[in-house]
């Protein structure tokens, strides 16, 4: 027997027991929630009317000051900005040229002999009529010996041939001679004759051999490595060369246009209308010419005839080998001065044409040198035409959508923000919340040529003086609002700053938001 609830009942009916305990559990738990809930009530005036005082006590401090219960908005994200600039601008034509020598020559050994002396060092600069090298002389000066004095053998017969031809002369007067005698003695002096001019010349030929045994520069310029050295057999029959000069003052430049910027360089010279004149006169001989002044003179190479004061087209010519055209300094100037192909390629479709450039020495003292080398590949960029009032912008703002391209410009006006996930902000009547500020738009262009300063021409698109995105485009949000800040004042505070990047530079996962339509 136990007790439950005070009344002591047998072992089977347990299960009973513990359901009348549980249900005086649940009445007293019950009992206990009631009373808390008395007191809540009792406590609950006094909370609610903490509450309503603090309420107005809030609302009429924001009252008295004019203002709004509206969320401050975080500050729009930085973007660098520029603007649209107008100007006139130079366009070029570019090719990639070699330079060449305006002169080269190969000294070689034009008689056999030992090589005695060389005159020159390795890559030096020499001038015209320089001695460079000797081959030894005995054998050539004994050789001169020799025909000076076969020579002098000759002219002493040919005297003694003159002298009898004179008597025979008196003789055959006096007809004591025989005509066949004096014929003979006539013979005689004209071989005397013929010897001694045969002598003379084998005197110049041994003049002319020892004059080869010194070898001196034909032209100025610069000396190779000297390719046999001195004790070796040089001339014909064993090694003939001895060094090699190049003329590098003027230097020719060789390079390639193709027929399309050959033609558009004729027609910029004038080509096309002087030719327009020359079929015209073809075509009615009896036309009275026009005045000179009407008609335009060609101003391009000589091949193709020259302007008047004799004018040629300028090029200008960088050595920085770098990957493109525009990234390149071009800081040498020279002159258009042949076309030297007579037709164009069939399988490139270029003409080639060759410029020609000054190139003095650096320095006067032993250690000169020239600046531009024979076979140097360099850049050529020869001025083209000129457009007035180009519309100018930044090459890394241009943005590509397929085949479309576009920049992001700013306009301010009134805008809606939005909030994380695009839903427009609402304002205390449930409208929509309107600001003002620098608002983006996505700007379609047709974009034209670049230009050395890496801006791209604008043909249509875009007004001078508009502002558009340089960098941080990733933040740009078509619709939304930006901070713009001016890519000059920006140089100038990374050029004083540590170089960090801003905000606008931090690439973000989120790509450049499109408008829809």
């Amino acid at each position: 027997m136990k007790l439950v609830s005070g009344l002591w009942l047998p072992p089977l009916s347990l299960p009973v027991g513990l359901v009348i305990l549980a249900f005086e559990t649940f009445v007293s738990i019950r009992q206990v929630l009631r009373i808390i809930g008395d007191m809540m009530i009792k406590t609950s005036k006094f909370f609610g009317i903490f509450l309503l005082g603090l309420g107005l006590l809030i609302s009429g401090g924001c009252f008295s000051k004019g203002g709004s219960d509206l969320p401050e908005l975080p500050k729009p994200p930085d973007v660098i900005v520029d603007a649209v600039r107008q100007d006139d601008v130079q366009l070029y034509l570019y090719a990639i040229g070699c330079t060449e020598p305006y002169k080269f020559v190969d000294i070689t050994a034009r008689v056999p002999g030992y090589l005695e002396e060389l005159y020159f060092q390795s890559g030096s600069i020499v001038s015209a009529g320089d001695k460079l090298a000797q081959i030894e002389r005995k054998q050539y000066e004994i050789a001169l010996e020799a025909a000076t004095a076969e020579l002098e053998i000759n002219k002493a017969r040919e005297s003694l041939a003159l002298a009898n031809l004179e008597r025979a002369k008196l003789l055959i007067e006096t007809r004591t001679m025989t005509a066949e005698e004096y014929q003979s003695r006539l013979a005689e002096h004209q071989i005397a004759l013929a010897t001694v001019e045969r002598s003379k010349t084998a005197v110049d030929k041994a003049k002319l051999d020892l004059s080869y045994t010194e070898l001196v520069a034909p032209i100025p310029g610069k000396t190779t490595e000297n390719k046999v050295h001195v004790g070796n057999l040089v001339g014909p029959g064993a090694q003939t060369s001895i060094l090699t000069i190049a003329q590098m003052d003027p230097l020719f430049v060789d390079f390639y246009l193709s027929d399309t910027d050959f033609a558009n360089l004729k027609h910029r010279m004038g080509l096309q209308d002087a030719y327009d004149a020359a079929m015209e006169k073809i075509r009615n001989p009896d036309a009275p010419e026009r005045p000179p002044n009407d008609v335009p003179v060609p101003q391009l190479l000589p091949t193709m005839g020259i302007s008047v004061d004799g004018a040629r087209p300028k090029f200008d010519l960088s050595l920085m080998l770098t990957s493109t055209d525009l990234a390149a300094e071009y800081t040498l100037q020279g002159e258009i001065v042949a076309v030297t192909s007579n037709e164009i390629n069939l399988e490139t479709g270029q003409v080639k044409l060759r410029g020609e450039i000054r190139n003095p020495l650096l320095r006067e003292q032993a250690d000169a040198d020239y600046l531009v080398f024979p076979k140097q590949i360099c850049r050529v960029r020869i001025p083209h035409e000129k457009v007035r009032g180009a519309i100018l912008i930044r090459e890394e703002a241009i943005q590509t959508d397929l085949d479309t391209k576009y920049v992001y410009v700013l306009k301010e006006e009134d805008y809606t923000p939005r909030d994380q996930i695009g839903r427009p902000m609402k304002d205390n009547d449930g409208n929509d919340r309107i600001e003002y500020g620098h608002v983006v738009h996505r700007r379609d262009i047709k974009i034209g040529k670049l230009l050395d300063t890496q801006r791209r021409i604008v043909l249509e698109g875009l007004d001078p003086g508009e502002q558009y995105v340089v960098l941080g485009v990733q933040r740009a949000r078509v619709g939304s609002a930006v901070t713009p800040v001016d890519l000059q004042t920006y140089r100038e505070q990374r050029g004083k700053g540590n170089g960090k990047p801003t905000e606008a530079e931090t690439p973000t996962e989120t790509g450049p938001v499109e408008e829809t339509e």
